[in-house]
């Protein structure tokens, strides 16, 4: 008979996991249950339909219902599992659902803010597209906003909000963007942010939000519309209640095939907690690429495959306002008060520009680059510049995965073409800093 895949969730996870399921087992009985209205779309593309780059926020859907049609996968919409009972090896929903594999990829949801008013009508957040439409609507009748939470998403929200004519403050708890670049890549970004008009109060805490207005401890902000943007949790209720094991991230434990405890059950996307390939600890990471790569692997091992999870680096990229920011691997701060003393970094951050200085059209490339001070093993980087940050961050991601030293960085035969590259990389010039500074320790 043929085997029975159920897929609990169809975002990007969920959709990689039935098409890697079905690409490995033709005649298999694949079933995905979605909540949401909508086929698989790209939620990082939200705010960009919000600003009107992208004219229709259904131009997002990525998969729409006739590809899984003709894949014949049945995905159904607007169904909401209630259980998972692994002993019948059966999922509860609007019917019961048997199943042989079973891959959970229930994705996360905003974290709720525990102030006053947080449930009041004009406070939004931003994860599905009937979100984004109701964002939409707001602000057009908004001439003023709050975003709480100085992250991708709330950077991102803040700029279209801006496009539309709103008069923005981005509020943060800690620091812009502290997850994924130190403090000194985040001045930067927040003196371009304020050149554009967006105004910033880090390690400010909102105490309660009413009419119209935010509360924080020092001052009131007045805004028309206010969206909060505070991170993510992952959605593992059901997971847990079934006896899934739930790792210290928060996140489903599973290993390195992303199987759970329970047998023929597994997890993958921003449910699943994972292990740094940096640093060898779990941890929760709601990255896209992520979710993809890891939906390849549960699906193809849910009908018996033998893959194994991709390795996580933690490699990003945010555009807001022309200006490009990426990174890979942990912050130097993390790595120094976080992590259990596997690596000790040692860092520069220079500023190069992009073509030589007779060449036009160049611009500076801030970088900064770290090595860990006992092997001298690349193990992160940050970048910032308006333009070609994408693939030095691709470049500097195959660096860290394969163990290269910042001495054989420095070695790396880059490309050279006035009209495109230096004869030194930036890539190269911050790799050179760090090696000098290691010889000096």
């Amino acid at each position: 008979m043929p085997k029975k895949i159920i897929i609990i969730g169809g975002g990007t996870a969920g959709a990689s996991a039935a098409f890697a399921a079905r690409k490995a087992d033709r005649k298999a009985e694949i079933t995905v249950l979605e909540q949401e209205s909508y086929p698989t779309y790209s939620r990082c593309g939200l705010p960009f339909a919000i600003k009107g780059i992208i004219p229709s926020l259904e131009n997002l859907i990525v998969f729409p219902d006739k590809f899984f049609r003709q894949q014949k996968i049945n995905h159904i919409k607007e169904v909401t599992v209630k259980k998972i009972i692994p002993d019948k090896k059966t999922v509860v929903a609007d019917q019961d659902y048997n199943y042989d594999s079973l891959v959970i990829t229930a994705g996360s949801s905003p974290v709720k803010l525990p102030i006053p008013g947080i449930d009041l009508p004009h406070v939004l957040t931003l994860r599905t597209i009937n979100d984004a439409k109701k964002i939409v609507e707001s602000a057009q009748s908004s001439k003023s906003a709050v975003v709480i939470g100085a992250s991708f998403i709330g950077i991102e929200v803040a700029e279209a909000l801006k496009s539309k004519g709103c008069e923005v403050t981005l509020v943060e708890a800690a620091r812009t963007m502290w997850r994924v670049v130190d403090e000194d890549i985040g001045r930067l970004i927040n003196q371009h942010l304020t050149e554009q008009g967006i105004k910033i109060l880090e390690k400010s805490l909102v105490t309660g939000i009413e009419e119209k207005k935010v509360l924080l401890k020092d001052q009131t902000i007045e805004a028309d519309i206010i969206i909060v943007s505070a991170g993510v949790k992952p959605n593992v209720t059901l997971a847990k209640e079934a006896g899934l094991d739930i790792g210290q991230t928060g996140g489903i434990k599973v290993n390195e095939r992303l199987e759970s405890n329970l047998k023929d059950i597994y997890a993958a996307g921003d449910c699943a907690e994972v292990v740094s390939a940096l640093t060898g600890e779990p941890i929760l990471i709601g990255l896209g690429t992520i979710a993809a790569r890891q939906g390849v692997v549960a699906g193809a091992n849910a009908i018996g495959g033998d893959k194994k999870a991709p390795p996580v680096l933690n490699s990003s990229i945010l555009k807001t306002f022309g200006l490009e920011i990426g990174s890979v691997g942990f912050t130097e701060q993390y790595l120094r008060e976080k992590q259990s003393g596997k690596l000790d970094p040692v860092s520069m951050l220079i500023k190069y520009p992009s073509l030589p200085h007779y060449y036009p059209g160049g611009v500076d490339i801030h970088i900064k680059l770290m090595a860990d001070k006992k092997t001298h093993r690349l193990i992160g980087a940050q970048l910032l510049g308006k333009t070609s940050i994408a693939p030095r961050i691709n470049t500097l991601a195959l660096a860290v995965e394969k163990g290269m030293t910042i001495e054989e960085l420095t070695q790396s035969d880059f490309c050279y073409s006035p009209p495109v590259a230096d004869v030194w990389d930036p890539i190269a010039i911050a790799a050179q800093a760090v090696s000098r500074k290691l010889e000096k320790i």
